[in-house]
């Protein structure tokens, strides 16, 4: 069985770090994410991450992490 965040960065064709950083950047307004950055890719795809259009369905649900996910 494939974790769910790698499905939902397969079907953004993403990482799961751009993904999980999607997630901060959409999560809240007054949330300010500052990713490390050790290279020029690295970089330009932390900012591509901001532009990754994630929906509701796009989320796995509580139960297919066990229980484990909180509230967005």
């Amino acid at each position: 069985m494939r974790p769910p965040l790698t499905k939902v960065a397969d079907r953004h064709g993403a990482t799961v770090s751009r993904i999980a950083l999607a997630w901060l950047l959409a999560a809240s307004p007054t949330t300010l994410a500052i990713p490390g950055t050790g290279s020029l890719t690295h970089l330009k795809e932390n900012v591509a991450a901001g532009s990754i259009p994630l929906t509701d369905e796009a989320w796995p649900t509580s139960a297919d992490l066990g229980g484990r996910l909180s509230q967005r």
